[in-house]
């Protein structure tokens, strides 16, 4: 290459004579649109390979499923594995094809002979999905049915749970009590109810004296209630007064009076009337098992400071507050008449969470003596079974399962 003949002073005299050229942009102009350029060269190179990318992808797909549709073999595998799934036997030459068809389809087979079993499961009492339906019973409003009431342990012996059963027919009426007792105490489920397994009532016999009104329970030898008193004599008061019942005598072997460890010789038990004053609150042993309402534990003085107690929230898993803490009210008695008046901000709607909230302040009030109770609402005319400003009865059965 030949050298340049140019030399540093020729330059610069060429450069002065060349015309004046004034730059009207700030520094800072300037400056932005070199940043601009640059942002935008850069941008240009960062999708030129991603483009490339997808370009690469797309052809690849376009070979690989043209080479698929025209392979024998890929077509015999796909009908071997719709002909298993179907439930028929298919063979194919490829060893592989054949391995895959035998393994993946027996797995679809499997989940859906599950599913067919599941859909086929006649309901269970107790698994029961969330329902806003009324558990409580007003046995005088259907003279075509029969109930009877009979307490349950929980899971883990703690609380009581009344649970009602039903009969339909007029001649279930004249049924012996003492027959109806044992029809339902050999009828419960108490493992798909979440209770604990507690009936029939081992080496037990049970008479009823109708004229006057009491339970006779006539223990065997060897019968298991001797260190569990509690929980026996509780479940046998609230079975009691559920259906009129007014005393429970105790014999052993055909001879009055029963030793219990805890207790000594026990003769009777008279059912008192609203003498225990309890709240009722949400039991619900897993999210399979229904929920019920339960007597709480505790007693109280007075109707109202048991139900704002009802509203307190529980450290016990399987044991809730039955009355939101977003319920407002206020409560006075007339007579046997306890009203209970809701403030125009408290949310009354057709929830399970409403009608469990409802239904316990009616269990609560017959605990309390009450005859009948009503709610009041300035805004709401019914939620469910219950009107507002309108009286109802609180002889109620509660925990429908049935």
């Amino acid at each position: 290459m030949k050298r340049s003949q140019w030399t540093d002073h020729d330059v610069e005299d060429l450069f002065s004579k060349l015309p004046k050229i004034k730059d009207e942009r700030s520094p800072q102009e300037i400056f932005a649109n070199i940043q601009q350029a640059t942002r935008k060269k850069k941008s240009v190179q960062r999708w030129l390979p991603a483009m490339a990318g997808v370009a690469a992808v797309f052809l690849f797909g376009i070979i690989t499923s043209s080479y698929f549709f025209n392979n024998p073999s890929g077509g015999k595998s796909s009908e071997s594995k719709i002909a298993v799934s179907e439930g028929s036997r298919a063979t194919s030459e490829d060893g592989a094809s054949q391995k895959e068809s035998s393994s993946e389809p027996k797995k679809e087979m499997t989940i859906t002979k599950k599913q067919e079993d599941k859909s086929s499961e006649e309901p269970k009492i107790g698994i029961t999905s969330i329902s806003n339906e009324a558990s409580i019973i007003v046995p005088e409003e259907n003279d075509n049915q029969s109930e009877i009431t009979i307490a349950v342990p929980d899971a883990n012996v703690n609380y009581i749970v009344p649970i009602t059963f039903t009969e339909q027919g007029i001649e279930t009426k004249g049924t012996p009590m003492v027959e109806s007792f044992e029809k339902a105490m050999k009828g419960v489920n108490e493992l798909e109810l979440g209770l604990a397994e507690y009936y029939p009532l081992p080496s037990t016999n049970l008479t009823i004296n109708k004229e006057t009104r009491t339970l006779n329970v006539d223990l065997l030898e060897g019968h298991p209630f001797n260190n569990m008193e509690y929980t026996f004599f509780e479940a046998l008061k609230d079975t009691a007064g559920f259906s009129g019942i007014e005393k429970i005598t105790f014999s052993q072997e055909g001879n009055p009076g029963v030793e219990f460890s805890n207790y000594g010789i026990e003769t009777e038990i008279e059912i008192l009337p609203f003498e225990r004053k309890r709240g009722y609150l949400i039991y619900q042993f897993s999210e399979e098992t229904k929920k019920f309402i339960v007597p709480t534990l505790t007693n109280y003085e007075d109707f109202e400071v048991a139900l704002n107690e009802m509203k307190k929230p529980l450290d016990v898993s399987y044991i809730s507050s039955s009355i939101p803490e977003t319920f407002q009210f206020s409560v006075k008695q007339e007579g046997h008449r306890a009203i209970v008046t809701f403030t125009a901000e408290t949310l009354l709607d057709e929830s399970e969470l409403t009608i469990k909230a409802l239904e316990a302040m009616v269990l609560t009030a017959r605990e309390f003596g009450f005859k009948s109770i009503m709610f009041e609402h300035p805004t709401i005319a019914q939620v469910g079974m219950f009107k507002m400003n309108q009286e109802m009865t609180v002889f109620v059965r509660p925990n429908k399962v049935n």
